[in-house]
Order: structure tokens, then sequence, then C-alpha cells
């Protein structure tokens, strides 16, 4: 036995087409709304790695004066040493008295 097809619209198939428009519309909906919320993360992932990137910056060049200055203090401390290896020196070849109270 053959099914039988009519042709005439019946509530079922208005029903069963509004819930199809509406299953699209709320599709569609949710895409927009999903694509907006993907722009909002990239521009706040965007602007935390300019803030990274500045604070970065920042640190490097903090570091680099530290290690400027840390330079700095090893010469004068190699010029120290320098000064108190001739201090010694000298005293070394100076005549030592033994007669001194």
């Amino acid at each position: 036995m053959m099914p039988h097809i009519e042709n005439r619209i019946t509530l079922g198939n208005v029903l069963s087409l509004m819930g199809t428009i509406a299953m699209f519309g709320g599709l569609l909906v949710s895409i927009a709304v999903w694509s907006g919320r993907q722009d909002q993360r990239i521009e706040a992932a965007e602007k935390m790695a300019v803030e990274t990137r500045t604070t970065l910056s920042g640190h490097e060049g903090r570091l680099r004066q530290i290690e400027q200055s840390s330079a700095r203090q090893d010469e004068r401390l190699t010029l120290i040493l320098d000064t108190v290896r001739e201090i010694k020196g000298k005293l070394e070849r100076l005549p030592h008295d033994n007669s001194t109270p």
C-alpha cells in the first residue's frame, strides 16, 4: 500500500514550518551572540598582550640598570683590591723596625 499525499496545507504543516523558522532564527541569534563574545575575547587578549609587552619592556630596562650598577660596583671593588694590594706591597718593602715599643 502506497502512502497517500494530499495537496493541502494542514495545521501540522504550518506548525512544522513555524518551528523550523523559529529554530533557524534562534540558531542565527546564537551564532551572532557567540561571534560578538569572540570579538570581545580577542580584543581583551590583544589588550593583555600589549600590557604584557609594556611590562616586559619595563622589566628589561630595570634589569639592564641593575646589571650596569653591578658592573660599576665590581669595577670599584677591583680598584679597591688593587689599591689594598699596592699598600700591602709597599708595607712589605718597608724596613721592619723591631725596636718600637
